[in-house]
């Protein structure tokens, strides 16, 4: 019943990480540039809907006058200058604001490497600013992980699912959270 859904009903999404569109204030531009050409974006939301990580939903949906193929070739380009726009402002941060960044950097360091309890809000934050500073090449001393795959095995459900028997309360998640975070980002001493 929605006009959007004309056409062949295709929807296309892709979740994106924009830490350094985030900081550098140029979210608000990357969102208006979407929107010119029929893609949404929102932020990527957890149960108190507050956008976190950095993380961001593109999505683009087929429309009358495109076949799927066509719509499919559209989102990898809009993908890829995402992408693009993500490393121009990594560039920008390294020239303008290195000193401030690298000192939020560390502190995520430092908060993941020895809290004990992580919830997934708090974790998608400080991993979303330890992967900006890998891509910053400021830290190098890590496991080179999969960030969107962590992301997927932090989750209270996730958690859950790998033994039921043992949950007892939400600190026990959080507790196995930060554990599965440091086994998957920090090398061995």
């Amino acid at each position: 019943s929605s006009p959007a859904n004309v056409g062949s009903g295709l929807s296309l999404s892709a979740v994106v990480h924009l830490p350094a569109v985030v900081i550098n204030s140029e979210i608000d531009s990357l969102i208006e540039r979407l929107s010119r050409i029929n893609c949404t974006i929102s932020g990527y939301k957890t149960k108190n809907s507050e956008v976190v990580g950095n993380l961001f939903v593109i999505s683009k949906q087929g429309t009358l006058e495109k076949s799927n193929k066509d719509t499919v070739e559209e989102m990898k380009a809009i993908c890829l200058n995402i992408i693009e726009e993500e490393k121009k402002q990594i560039y920008y941060l390294k020239k303008d604001k290195l000193i401030d960044i690298t000192d939020n950097i560390y502190r995520a360091y430092g908060v993941v490497k020895y809290a004990r309890l992580l919830s997934f809000e708090e974790a998608l934050e400080l991993i979303s600013i330890i992967r900006l500073g890998i891509d910053l090449e400021i830290l190098d001393n890590l496991k080179e992980f999969d960030f969107y795959y962590l992301i997927n095995i932090i989750g209270n459900s996730y958690i859950k699912s790998l033994d039921k028997a043992k949950i007892k309360s939400i600190d026990y998640i959080d507790m196995k959270r930060s554990n599965i975070i440091r086994e998957n980002i920090f090398k061995r001493d």
